[in-house]
């Protein structure tokens, strides 16, 4: 009973890893699409 609970918590510890990357990753892309366009912006002014 006890380690069947562990490894739920594990499992769960992993999805939750994988979607902290996900959303890091996109964040990510997103940041750096911004930053393009400040700089694009920037040097067109």
């Amino acid at each position: 009973m006890r380690s069947q609970t562990i490894i739920i918590m594990l499992e769960f510890f992993r999805m939750g890893n994988q979607l902290q990357k996900a959303i890091s990753c996109t964040l990510l892309m997103v940041l750096l699409v911004l930053l393009k366009a400040q700089l694009v912006g920037s040097q067109k002014t």
